[in-house]
């Protein structure tokens, strides 16, 4: 079996006193392919090119499992990592040597010789396939035989340097193998991590937005921008990821600042603990499930305070005008949640909520039909008082509406979008009521042309009164 079709792989195992970067770096698996050299015109035989330079490669990497390497000696790159591409270029043709033919074994005609002489360049570049990148480049060029010598003679040496001397070269260029592609990679290793208003606790059922950044390599690099980490929550789920793996959530790097929208459990217990870690990945491309996690990398932990009530939104505002028509609703549930006075002392209780509702507008003029909706972010606060032998809940509200929105009309013939300007409602800012499932405060409407009722209801399960 000649030694050009031979497969040549070795599998670098963990040595601990030989990483500088053990304990902070992720140690992946990386396949390397060495295709054969094209031969030039007028060359009959292979002169084993690739076979010297994996062999070089081998010998001269130390031993070490950041990253776990393997170097194939095939012409099937489908499987490579990296591909280092060598090319030989011949310069000029000074002659060949004389090719000879003789009997061999069963009768076949073994045919030697034939080597082109000249002056010739060898190149070789580490590339990346996935990434379509060059991570390094190198040459070497010699004057002689194309195979055999260099024709040049060493100090240390008596003989002519053989083809290995020059391969020898051209390898160092890539050394350390183990440096080199880590050093490309730049695997996240370490992020910071920020939750909204840096707070610690959240509500049940409660979307929130979690940044990760600062996405650093093992040497404090930024992390390149087609790296992956994975999200793990414990409890929760993650409703932007790129793709979900079980329980694991996928997001790109991109530049380095993430932004994570967590969903809360709707049903939890007292003192609930959420803790998201997360990993980064040996991953370079292809489909989602080569993103597999590899090592955490930091993590993010939070307490999940259960929902003890809900006040629902139920607004509604017709407008009459000559020409149309429009009816205003606001809809929605915003929960809430009841905090302890402090231990020994006679604070009252204090109530904490946040939510979204819905702010819908339908508009109609002859045979149109406009429709539009808007978010309002409602967050409040108060506070449980007794007043003759009863409890009420006395809140202060705080809304912030989306003005600007966009209108689509639909009539017979066309539908459009036209953008609008929709007016804030009428802000209430504080009510109490009585701390009872079911108690409801009205207020009226009317003025611009419209006439409605505001409604607030508050929903209490029966843990909570």
């Amino acid at each position: 079996m000649k030694i050009s079709n031979i497969v040549i792989a070795i599998l670098f195992f963990f040595i601990m006193s030989d990483l500088n970067f053990s304990q902070e770096q992720t140690c992946c698996s990386r396949t390397i392919v060495i295709p054969d050299v094209a031969l030039p015109e007028g060359q009959r035989f292979s002169c084993g090119w690739s076979t010297d330079f994996s062999q070089v490669l081998i010998k001269e990497m130390p031993f070490s499992s950041c990253p776990q390497l393997e170097i194939l000696r095939e012409t099937k790159k489908d499987v490579a990592d990296y591909i280092f591409r060598l090319e030989l270029i011949v310069i000029e043709v000074t002659g060949r040597v004389r090719e000879d033919t003789s009997e061999g074994y069963g009768g076949d005609l073994d045919i030697s010789g034939g080597e082109l002489i000249g002056k010739f360049k060898l190149k070789a570049d580490l590339f990346d396939p996935n990434h379509n990148e060059v991570l390094r480049s190198g040459e070497i060029s010699w004057e002689g035989k194309m195979c055999s010598y260099a024709g040049q003679l060493d100090e240390t040496e008596t003989l002519p340097s053989t083809r290995f001397n020059y391969v020898s070269a051209l390898a160092a260029t890539f050394q350390p193998l183990g440096q080199l592609i880590p050093d490309h990679e730049r695997i996240p290793e370490s992020s910071t991590n920020q939750l909204p208003g840096d707070k610690k606790e959240f509500l049940a059922g409660e979307e929130i937005e979690i940044t990760v950044k600062d996405l650093k390599d093992r040497k404090g690099n930024q992390a390149r921008d087609w790296q992956h980490i994975l999200i793990e929550p414990k409890l929760g789920k993650i409703t932007n990821a790129i793709e979900q793996l079980d329980n694991m959530y996928l997001f790109k790097v991109g530049n380095g600042n993430i932004k994570i929208n967590y969903v809360a459990p709707e049903n939890c217990e007292s003192g609930t603990t959420e803790l998201l870690k997360i990993h980064n990945s040996c991953g370079l491309g292809g489909t989602g499930n080569r993103y597999m996690p590899e090592r955490k990398i930091s993590e993010v932990e939070f307490e999940i305070v259960c929902v003890q009530g809900t006040i629902e939104y139920n607004h509604k505002i017709d407008f009459d005008y000559e020409a149309f028509s429009q009816t205003v609703t606001i809809t929605g549930s915003v929960p809430f949640k009841l905090e302890e006075s402090a231990e020994g002392t006679q604070g009252k209780q204090k109530v904490k909520g946040k939510g979204t509702v819905n702010l819908s507008l339908i508009w109609t003029a002859e045979d149109c039909v406009g429709r539009s909706d808007s978010p309002g972010e409602i967050e409040f606060e108060g506070e449980i008082i007794n007043e003759n032998e009863e409890k009420f809940i006395d809140i202060k509200f705080d809304e912030k509406w989306y003005q600007n929105s966009v209108l689509t009309v639909t009539c017979p013939e066309v539908t459009k979008s036209v953008p609008m300007t929709i007016p804030p409602p009428v802000k209430y800012e504080n009510m109490k009521f009585k701390f009872k499932d079911g108690e409801k405060i009205t207020r009226p409407f009317a003025g611009m042309g419209g006439n409605g009722t505001y409604s607030w209801t508050i929903r209490l399960p029966d843990s909570a009164e």
